[in-house]
């Protein structure tokens, strides 16, 4: 849900989606993702990461998809 909100609004590069263990998550007991939004040692994504546009447009995304996944297990609930 995540990635699709993410790719409705914000520019995506051509491998968005990868799983690994990461030490910050695994220790978590609730669903957890970790987003990295830019690569601050490419000048064109610094530029982009700094714009209102681009900071509304990932904000918004994380929010929708929360609301997808909250409704999605709210359903799910007997």
């Amino acid at each position: 849900m995540l990635e699709e909100e993410l790719e409705r609004h914000a520019p995506m590069g051509p491998r968005p989606l990868q799983q690994a263990p990461m030490r910050v998550l695994s220790g978590a007991n609730m669903p957890a993702a970790l987003v990295e939004m830019a690569y601050l040692t490419n000048a064109d994504q610094e530029r982009s990461v700094q714009s209102a546009e681009f900071q509304g447009g990932l904000v918004q995304a994380m929010f929708d998809a929360i609301v997808r996944f909250r409704s999605y297990r709210e359903a799910a609930e007997p």
